[in-house]
């Protein structure tokens, strides 16, 4: 009997000692929330850059994180930029910071647009009031902010089918790639800004699913004239995502299994599956 007293003695104790030690660390983030909070209102900027993406690493521990980064991206001497890449950092749970982020894109910072891109990127399917300001993203001057316009797009997926005709276009607007067969000597040995775009967009179009149908034509040709391998797996994959609505694209599918590079080729290969059943 002494023994279990014992025993209840030391679980109570422990218990106990944990709910202190989960105390403190509870009282030290919120600590460090708070000094980094009232870091972003600091008058030399790299600290208010500092400030925000500590934030981002700190991420939604507490409720004060999100609505301060909101803040700091609105505020016109803010660090908008480092507030946008920390909220894309904290991904889904940063949710209630898209409105935020929609009007961002419209910053005439480019590094604030194109953050704001990712950001929203980064948050996902959850981005979906998000889709005209990522088709105005398709036609923004900085690469980058239209690669992370139609990444965004293509993590929102089927919701995104609106967008469909803007990622269409932004591909013939883009498609400066299309040169493979006529070049053969050509092995780009790593992805270059073009062709991440040429690429965010064809996965953008595969995510949305048979809602791109429209876009099955320059997809094909993207998986057939592409020099950069990168794209055309990303070409195939995308077909097979539209599945039974791509079904021109079979003859295309079946010229890619001999592709120089093998993993279009195996790519391919699923694609067919998905398209038509043909293996």
């Amino acid at each position: 009997m002494k023994s279990y007293n014992r025993s209840l003695v030391i679980m109570a104790g422990m218990l106990i000692l944990t709910l202190i030690i989960n105390g403190c660390e509870k009282q030290g983030v919120e600590q460090k929330v708070n000094k980094q909070i009232r870091l972003l209102k600091h008058d030399y900027y790299k600290v208010r850059n500092s400030a925000a993406l500590a934030l981002g690493k700190i991420g939604p521990q507490t409720k004060e994180v999100v609505p301060a980064l909101i803040q700091a991206l609105k505020d016109d001497f803010g660090p908008r930029s480092a507030a946008a890449t920390a909220l894309g950092e904290i991904g889904p749970e940063a949710k209630e910071a898209i409105p935020a982020l929609i009007q961002a894109l419209k910053d005439e910072g480019r590094d604030v647009r194109y953050h704001a891109a990712e950001a929203l990127d980064q948050i996902g399917p959850d981005a979906k009031d998000a889709v005209p300001a990522l088709v105005e993203g398709l036609k923004d001057e900085n690469i980058n902010v239209r690669r992370y316009a139609a990444g965004a797009l293509g993590q929102i997926g089927s919701n995104a089918k609106e967008a469909v005709s803007a990622l269409v276009q932004a591909l013939k607007d883009n498609n400066d790639g299309v040169r493979r067969y006529e070049e053969r000597w050509l092995r780009p040995k790593k992805e270059d800004g073009p062709s991440r775009l040429r690429r965010s967009i064809v996965e953008a179009l595969g995510r949305i699913g048979p809602e791109a149908k429209e876009a099955v034509p320059l997809i094909v040709r993207s998986l057939k004239d592409d020099y950069d391998p990168n794209v055309r797996v990303a070409a195939a994959e995308a077909l097979g995502e539209i599945g039974s609505e791509a079904t021109e694209a079979v003859s295309a599918l079946v010229e890619a299994l001999e592709d120089y590079d093998s993993e279009v080729g195996q790519r391919a290969a699923k694609a067919l599956k998905k398209v038509k059943g043909a293996f």
